[in-house]
């Protein structure tokens, strides 16, 4: 099975030939020819929310710490999960256990945070998938706060 990786480059995600998957301009996430408006929480109970396209998707902190987060995208439910607190790499998986592959954040000084989504599986949708990397860019890379 061929694994493809996507990354977001500032605010677009690009699949592993640089083609654009989707973007993100102020409170829009825009994949394909749909526009969801997004709404985020910040604090300890995060919680981002996109509705376009005639459904609702929705991503939230699933324990007291940022190790297992979840996601309802339409009907299907995502739980992104790091082993240990310190990792950098979720595994992203179903409620029946189908593994679809991984979201790894990277930080260099040169380019800051990057997150990378490497799919083993086919079966995820452009549009949940890139909910989902926006989500673990929120979470685990969004630098905005950082001040030195």
């Amino acid at each position: 099975m061929t694994a493809h990786t996507y990354s977001w480059v500032g605010d677009t995600l690009y699949d592993d030939r640089r083609h654009p998957i989707a973007t993100v301009t102020g409170s829009q996430l825009t994949v394909g020819d749909t526009t969801y408006r997004i709404t985020k929480t910040g604090g300890r109970d995060f919680r981002l929310r996109a509705d376009g396209g005639g459904v609702t998707f929705i991503f939230t902190t699933a324990s007291l710490t940022t190790n297992r987060l979840e996601a309802m995208c339409g009907s299907r439910h995502y739980i992104l999960r790091r082993p240990r607190p310190w990792n950098p790499t979720r595994t992203i998986t179903t409620r029946d256990g189908t593994n679809y592959g991984t979201i790894t954040r990277t930080f260099s000084p040169r380019s800051g945070a990057t997150i990378k989504a490497e799919l083993t599986g086919a079966g995820i949708p452009n549009a949940h998938l890139a909910f989902l990397a926006y989500g673990c860019k929120l979470v685990d890379a969004d630098t905005t706060n950082i001040k030195i």
